[in-house]
C-alpha cells in the first residue's frame, strides 16, 4: 500500500510540473504572438530589389508601431501590403511624401516640395552603384494626402512606384524595417541603411 501511495505522490508531482511547464510555454507563446502582432515582426526579403541595403533571404524586423503617432519620413525603409494582393508584402525606400510632385529625368529625381513652386534635385546616395545612378525617366507624378512614392535601391531591378506597385497609401504601410536578424554577418540596426 505504501508503494502505491509513493507512486501516486510521484505521479502527482510530475503532473504539477507538466502543468507548470505547459502554462509557462503557453504564456511565452501568447506573449510572443502579441509582441509580433502589435510591435515587431520578422519579414524575409524576397528578391534583390533593395540591394545593396538588403538582399534576397535577409530576415528583418518590422517595427509595426513606428507610424502610430508619426508619419513615414523620406528614405525610411517601409514594409507595406501590395495594393492588389494584401497577402503580398514589399519593402521599399520612401522617396516622395504626401503633397509633393516628382519626376525622374537624366538619372536625377526632381521633387517639388509641398508649398514650393519649382522642382529641386533630390540629394541621395541610395540607388548608386559604382558612383552611377540607376534610373529610368518618369513623367511628373503628384502625390495625394496619404500617398508615398517608393523605390527599391536596385533601381534596374525593382517593382516600385514607377511600375506595378504604384503609389503606396499610408493605410497599407505595415511598419518600418529597423533591424536585420539574418545573415549573421549583417546583423544589426538598419538605421543607416
Amino acid at each position: 500500500m505504501e508503494d502505491i501511495f509513493e507512486w501516486y505522490k510521484e505521479l502527482n508531482s510530475k503532473i504539477k510540473v507538466a502543468i507548470k511547464v505547459t502554462l509557462f510555454v503557453g504564456i511565452i507563446g501568447i506573449a510572443t504572438m502579441l509582441f509580433m502582432k502589435f510591435f515587431y515582426s520578422p519579414m524575409i526579403i524576397n528578391g534583390n530589389s533593395m540591394r545593396p541595403s538588403l538582399s534576397d533571404g535577409d530576415i528583418v524586423f518590422i517595427h509595426k508601431a513606428a507610424y502610430k503617432n508619426e508619419n513615414p519620413k523620406r528614405f525610411d525603409l517601409v514594409a507595406f501590403k501590395y495594393r492588389y494582393d494584401y497577402s503580398q508584402k514589399y519593402i521599399k525606400r520612401i522617396i516622395g511624401l504626401p503633397g509633393e510632385s516628382l519626376y525622374i529625368a537624366d538619372n536625377v529625381i526632381y521633387i517639388k516640395y509641398e508649398g514650393e513652386e519649382d522642382y529641386k534635385p533630390l540629394k541621395e546616395y541610395y540607388g548608386l552603384y559604382d558612383g552611377k545612378p540607376q534610373f529610368t525617366d518618369i513623367n511628373p507624378v503628384t502625390l495625394g494626402d496619404d500617398e508615398y512614392f517608393v523605390l527599391g535601391d536596385n533601381r534596374y531591378d525593382s517593382d516600385d512606384s514607377r511600375n506595378t506597385v504604384g503609389l503606396v497609401k499610408k493605410k497599407t504601410i505595415i511598419g518600418k524595417a529597423v533591424f536585420r536578424l539574418f545573415p549573421f554577418k549583417g546583423i544589426g540596426s538598419l538605421k543607416y541603411q
